[in-house]
């Protein structure tokens, strides 16, 4: 007898099976559009580590004193992820498929500006990421104007997020959390 094989199963499967390098040029904004030949010469497959992340477990601290990531991660599947501010438990970030994070934390462009309170990153439900290498986010932010726009178009989006969330919300940010919780 056959196996009948769930719809989110028979996604994943495929999900895995599909080039990383044509899940970020269709589906992630950073990328989307951009010729996948030309992104080769900065992204080798093998550079390119697919990840898992389960449901409230940290994936990193952000905003550590004199610490960057060495990634960039892109969420191809699953999320959002999360980031909680550490003093307040508040969210200051939420990502979705189709984005990135970790900007605020590489040692480059803005991120090496950004400061805050150590804040929690997680992902909300299973998470799957695409880790891209500090240098070939650099080499490409270097070589492409589109990507250069789109890079400070998400910077500047997340602090208005952020100030939004904070500042001006009729909710507070634990209604908005609350929101999020299973």
């Amino acid at each position: 007898m056959a196996k009948r094989v769930k719809p989110a199963d028979h996604q994943a499967r495929s999900l895995e099976s599909v080039d990383p390098l044509e899940l970020l040029v269709q589906h992630n904004f950073l990328f989307k559009g951009i010729d996948p030949t030309w992104l080769t010469t900065y992204l080798q497959p093998e550079q390119l580590v697919r990840e898992k992340f389960y449901s409230n477990r940290p994936i990193y601290t952000a905003y550590r004193p004199n610490t960057s990531l060495e990634n960039l991660y892109i969420l191809v599947e699953g999320g959002p992820v999360v980031m909680r501010s550490a003093p307040l438990d508040r969210i200051i970030a939420i990502t979705y498929p189709g984005g990135c994070f970790g900007m605020q934390n590489l040692d480059f462009g803005c991120g090496k500006v950004v400061r805050a309170f150590p804040s929690l990153v997680e992902a909300h439900k299973t998470t799957d990421v695409i880790k891209i290498p500090l240098g070939a986010v650099q080499a490409i932010y270097a070589d492409s104007e589109i990507f250069q726009e789109r890079y400070g178009l998400l910077f500047e989006l997340r602090e208005k997020f952020q100030y939004h969330l904070l500042n001006c919300s009729t909710y507070p940010p634990q209604r908005s959390q609350r929101y999020f919780e299973p």
